[in-house]
């Protein structure tokens, strides 16, 4: 029998590291039928032979990638040097496997690996059922952009992924991004920071209803200081006659502040104001920073102003203060805000107040009416232990969603109704892929549903919880971006967004919490359908 070889590159993770040459072997004799190839590397040791027979597990690689078979190999990615199994399999315009192969290796002394596939004995194993289509091998709903019918059910079908913008040069920095629906779809905000000279440049993103990615629009700000060790998070809110996007601007001669932006109904930046503070305090925004106010003309814009929670009303060219009675500690370092038809929710992280009796990192949530704009928050309605946290509102009820590492959960979500007696009112949580912490969690809510977002280290998924304004809510389905590889695999340990209209939800995500490497994606983004 013989073989036609396919040449690849494993790059390991420690970089004085030389990568490993690996070579797959496709029988002559599926080469017609072979439209796809796919490769995992697999912790100490090969899947089983039954395993391979239909397809790579979709689970428990260290790294995956499937290309084309008359495309140029990819680099497998950076893996540790350690022991692999290497496997690799051929499959049709079906994903039906007719080829499959194994071999292990400890890539902290080989150099070069050879894998070699026999044909199976079923070619239809793997195949992909009635309703799915085969893409870079593996069985995905066909695209479900422009069909009305796709997100029935609340289906989470695809209608189209893709990445952000390509990076400023030099190792960005980028803030948490901030998503909101628009009247066409969705709009993406965020921006980017180099730390050795001040560049700064912002990002507003569209993504239509197709999950396109019209022309994004972007905007340099110059007066920003270099040498900033770290980036906040954008905040974005959009009405039905305009928004505005946030910023914050730290420490720099003498003064700080926030960048103001204000946008028209389709989100374009109509001017740049920049509120300053003389006394320059160390001002720090965080996911959901920014929400619609009461009052019209106005938003809320929650931050942490020297280590305490603010909650304060800007017009889009200056801010005053909307809470005068203090909520906040010394030592707050997150605040958010999000309002709902009948309630609006803060939340301050930070140590516990009163006699709360909870120690370490503490979610602090405080509800009140939506209908006016508070002066006074009062106390809160529930202080949580959590170290990664999210907020969300549907009608009167919020949910704090966090991690959800003590209840044996990569995410948790207690829901606070306005006016109750009980807290919580209910209480729930999800698994990840990995068993590993969460990293970064976002959620929105829509159509009765709570949608959450979150990662896990080089993982991304988001989960659909129905009758959330019940008193049983119930998880409906959770989507792992690793398993569509139409979504780009660019979500390693940074922040996440997820907003909801009533037939759509859209997610989008930064590589990194840190400075991006050279050549390094931004992130991505996906939109899914879903419907009642």
């Amino acid at each position: 029998m013989s073989w036609t070889r396919h040449a690849w590159v494993v790059l390991l993770a420690a970089c004085a590291t030389p990568s490993v040459s690996l070579s797959v072997g496709l029988p002559s004799s599926v080469v017609d039928q072979t439209a796809w190839i796919e490769i995992g590397a697999f912790p100490s040791a090969c899947p089983t032979p039954e395993q391979l027979a239909g397809g790579l597990p979709e689970t428990g690689f260290t790294e995956r990638v499937a290309y084309r078979r008359d495309d140029p190999p990819l680099p497998l990615g950076n893996v540790a040097a350690t022991r692999y199994g290497f496997a690799a399999v051929a499959r049709s315009d079906t994903c039906g496997v007719v080829a499959a192969g194994c071999t292990t290796a400890d890539v902290s002394g080989a150099r070069v690996v050879n894998v070699t596939m026999d044909p199976t004995s079923d070619p239809d194993a793997g195949a992909c059922s009635a309703g799915l289509v085969c893409d870079f091998a593996r069985c995905v709903p066909p695209a479900g952009g422009g069909d009305p019918a796709a997100g029935a059910g609340c289906s989470m079908k695809l209608v189209g992924a893709g990445p952000l913008p390509d990076p400023l040069f030099g190792n960005p920095l980028v803030t948490a991004p901030a998503i909101v629906p628009t009247a066409n779809g969705f709009l993406i905000g965020y921006a980017e920071y180099l730390d050795f000279d001040g560049t700064v440049r912002v990002t507003l993103q569209p993504i239509d209803q197709s999950g396109g990615a019209p022309l994004a629009q972007q905007q340099a700000l110059d007066g920003h200081c270099a040498g900033q060790a770290k980036i906040d998070a954008a905040g974005l809110a959009m009405g039905t006659t305009g928004g505005l996007f946030v910023m914050s601007r730290p420490p720099c001669q003498g003064q700080s502040g926030v960048e103001l932006l204000p946008l028209d109904a389709t989100g374009v930046v109509q001017k740049r104001n920049v509120f300053l503070n003389s006394t320059a305090p160390e001002i720090v925004l965080s996911t959901h920073s920014l929400s619609s106010a009461a009052a019209a003309g106005q938003h809320l814009l929650a931050a942490s102003v020297s280590g305490g929670a603010t909650l304060d009303s800007t017009n889009g060219a200056s801010v005053s203060t909307q809470v005068t009675t203090s909520f906040s500690t010394s030592q707050d370092t997150a605040v958010r805000v999000v309002r709902g038809s009948k309630a609006l929710a803060v939340e301050a992280d930070g140590p516990s107040v009163g006699d709360a009796g909870v120690t370490g990192p503490v979610a602090r949530v405080y509800l009140s009416s939506a209908g006016s704009d508070p002066t006074n928050l009062g106390g809160p309605v529930d202080q949580v232990q959590a170290t990664v946290t999210a907020l969300a509102v549907l009608g009167g009820r919020a949910f704090l969603l966090s991690d959800g590492a003590d209840q044996g959960e990569a995410v948790s979500f207690r829901g606070y109704d306005l006016g109750s007696a009980q807290v919580p009112a209910v209480t729930g949580g999800m698994s990840g892929l990995k068993q590993t912490s969460a990293l970064a969690v976002d959620a929105a809510a829509a159509q009765n549903r709570l949608f959450v977002a979150f990662e896990q280290q080089d993982s991304l998924a988001v989960a659909v919880i129905d009758a959330a304004s019940s008193s049983g809510p119930v998880l409906l389905r959770r989507v792992d971006f690793v398993a569509d590889s139409r979504i780009p695999n660019t979500a390693h340990d940074g922040p996440v967004a997820v907003a909801a209209t009533s037939s759509e939800v859209a997610v989008t995500w930064v590589a990194h919490k840190g400075a991006l490497s050279d050549g390094e994606a931004v992130g991505g983004y996906a939109v899914f359908a879903c419907s009642p």
